[in-house]
């Protein structure tokens, strides 16, 4: 978001977010930090697929070490062919806006590689349009806000409900993922079967350890109960009774896994449950008894944002690349991209969200939503979403086109007659 200097009254300057819609250097600016990004991302890529390729024997990557050989030589190709489709993605750009409302929408061809920041950031915003207008007509009859509304099939006692879980780290990110994978599909059984899920969309998350975000319409889901289902999952202690928290005070209060026995009254020790136990529910709403909200709690699509938040966020820092001031920075970004890309070849042929339920049908205007586009088949330019709640035609202009260079674009006003 552009920022605009102003002044106190001591005469300081200072800066102040900008209220509206973004500006045109606001968008340029955003496509120029994806470039980047893409470029960064396709250079680790080709790394990947070069890395230990010309010995004999050929040398796994660096943190490959759980796959056969076959597997290596498929994700090497896999990352060659990605660095490729990477590094031409979105050769040209074109900026609309409406002169109205001030909405802009980029139009450009997209690779579609799973790793793109475009492609993600395309994708995020479709899902956070969806669960905003399912959470909106829900409320509308009978599942939200209003205590009064139209009596529906679906239960009044479902909420929405984002729960992060995360199993406890073992072996290299592959193995890490397939666990996450796995654990995504029983967690969205489990809450079928016990809570009544009606809804819901299941992201696996990279940042850390590998660990799962589900945002879920369902009945109340207690953390302990949640707990108990997760330790039982890997615990490797016999005769175990998983309770939800059997850590030590010493491992509680550090916020860590413990493995230190307990000392029993006649002397023995007692093994710990050692299964996965980190798991956090929040509603994401909160009311009173006449089901009226009371206080201003996360959104479900605040919660589904931060579930698809790195989407938006391809950086480690947060910031476009070209406002890195020092080498710090640079070495941590690259150690991020690797450890991204390393995240995208494990998921390789699977989906990283996944939408259940209510949520799998698309909502209606969920392609007007999304503010980066490709281009339209009859070749003409994208429409407003306001405009045309309004019932206006809301074709937006061209303002601005731009021409990628490798890392940036090259920006000018567009052609006349586009």
């Amino acid at each position: 978001m552009s920022r605009r200097a102003s002044r106190r009254a001591d005469g300081v300057r200072r800066k102040t977010r900008r209220r509206g819609p973004p500006g045109i250097a606001d968008v340029q600016w955003r496509n120029d930090a994806i470039a980047i990004t893409q470029a960064i991302y396709a250079s680790t890529l080709w790394d990947m697929a070069r890395e230990g390729a010309y010995c004999l024997p050929a040398e796994k990557p660096v943190g490959w070490n759980s796959l056969d050989d076959e597997r290596v030589a498929d994700l090497r190709d896999t990352a060659a062919q990605w660095a490729s489709r990477l590094s031409g993605c979105a050769g040209e750009v074109w900026i609309y806006g409406c002169p109205k409302h001030g909405t802009k929408k980029t139009v450009c061809s997209c690779c579609n590689v799973p790793c793109c920041p475009r492609r993600e950031r395309r994708y995020s915003q479709g899902w956070v349009h969806r669960v905003e207008r399912l959470s909106a007509d829900l409320e509308r009859y009978g599942i939200g806000l209003n205590p009064d509304a139209e009596r529906v099939s679906i239960p009044r006692d479902c909420m929405w409900m984002h729960i992060e879980v995360s199993p406890r780290q073992r072996g290299d990110v592959f193995e890490m993922v397939d666990t996450v994978v796995k654990l995504r599909a029983a967690l969205v059984r489990h809450l079928r079967k016990e809570y009544g899920m009606i809804a819901g969309i299941g992201a696996i998350e990279r940042e850390g350890s590998a660990h799962l975000h589900v945002i879920a319409l369902c009945r109340y889901v207690p953390r302990s109960a949640l707990q108990h289902w997760l330790r039982s999952r890997d615990c490797t202690v016999r005769h175990c009774h998983h309770p939800a928290d059997d850590r030590c005070a010493d491992c509680k209060r550090e916020k860590r896994a413990c493995h230190h026995p307990e000392a029993m009254p006649d002397g023995r020790l007692r093994a710990r449950c050692n299964g996965s136990w980190y798991v956090h529910i929040e509603r994401c709403y909160e009311r009173d008894k006449d089901g009226r909200r009371i206080k201003s709690a996360r959104t479900v699509a605040g919660a589904v944002r931060e579930a698809v938040k790195y989407a938006s966020k391809p950086t480690k820092q947060g910031k476009s690349p070209h406002r890195f001031t020092s080498d710090e920075e640079w070495r941590s970004e690259l150690e991020h991209a690797r450890e991204a890309m390393l995240f995208h070849l494990a998921l390789k042929g699977r989906h990283r969200v996944e939408t259940y339920g209510l949520l799998k049908k698309r909502a209606e205007g969920e392609d007007d939503a999304i503010d980066d586009v490709e281009p339209r088949q009859d070749g003409e330019a994208p429409r407003c979403p306001d405009c045309i709640a309004e019932g206006l035609p809301g074709d937006m202009h061209c303002m601005r086109y731009g021409s990628r260079e490798h890392t940036r674009y090259a920006w000018a006003p567009p052609a006349r007659g586009s």
